[in-house]
């Protein structure tokens, strides 16, 4: 579990919890392989220590720094692991220490490289979430967007874009995930949230709403 002093761990259910390594770290983000193995990458949501992303193949015993990390100074905002394929795995930033914008980053080896998916406009990036059905399908968000990829974070296009929070939860091995939008309630009904609703729908997702006051 990720706490604002690190990563804890407990091996009997819950009933117990060790610290298990980056102590001092606010980890607003933490992803474990869902299918056994050992691999955890974790992410420090304050960008004010430089390097903000970490991977264990251990289970948590050693963390280790990516050889080809994220820009320095950029907060980890969510982790995304591909269910098919647990090496790999998108993580969303949000540029702090004088950096701009935000982006989607991808690794295929575990965590050891990442690089840019270069999502159109350097967006202030939210979350990221993988479709537990169709793994190719990555969303991500913004304060006021859902991006979509097609090609798994080859290319992205923008499925919706109105006021408010968007936010994606993706509570892997469950097979689905919810897209969250806070907005005033007629921005909810025009074109492009009827299109991600009936595309959700189409695929078996579940669409939660709330509205502003």
């Amino acid at each position: 579990a990720g706490t604002e002093d690190g990563v804890f761990r407990s091996v009997n259910g819950g009933a117990d919890w060790s610290l298990s390594g980056l102590e001092g770290l606010s980890v607003g983000s933490i992803v474990a392989d869902s299918s056994g193995g050992s691999l955890l990458i974790a992410g420090d949501n304050t960008g004010v220590r430089g390097n903000s992303l970490f991977y264990s193949t251990d289970g948590g015993d050693q963390w280790h720094v990516p050889a080809a990390p994220l820009p320095h100074g950029a907060a980890v905002c969510g982790i995304a692991l591909d269910p098919s394929d647990p090496s790999t795995a998108y993580v969303a930033w949000l540029a702090k220490l004088g950096l701009d914008g935000g982006d989607v980053y991808k690794t295929s080896d575990g965590g050891v490289h990442w690089s840019s998916t270069h999502v159109p406009n350097f967006p202030h990036s939210n979350s990221v979430a993988v479709d537990p059905e169709v793994p190719s399908n990555v969303y991500m968000t913004t304060d006021d967007s859902v991006y979509g990829s097609a090609d798994a974070g080859g290319t992205w296009s923008q499925l919706a874009r109105r006021a408010g929070v968007v936010t994606v939860d993706a509570p892997l091995p469950l097979p689905r995930f919810k897209i969250h939008i806070v907005a005033p309630e007629m921005a909810m009904m025009d074109a492009g949230i009827a299109w991600l609703v009936k595309l959700l729908e189409r695929t078996g997702q579940r669409l939660s709403r709330r509205t502003s006051s």
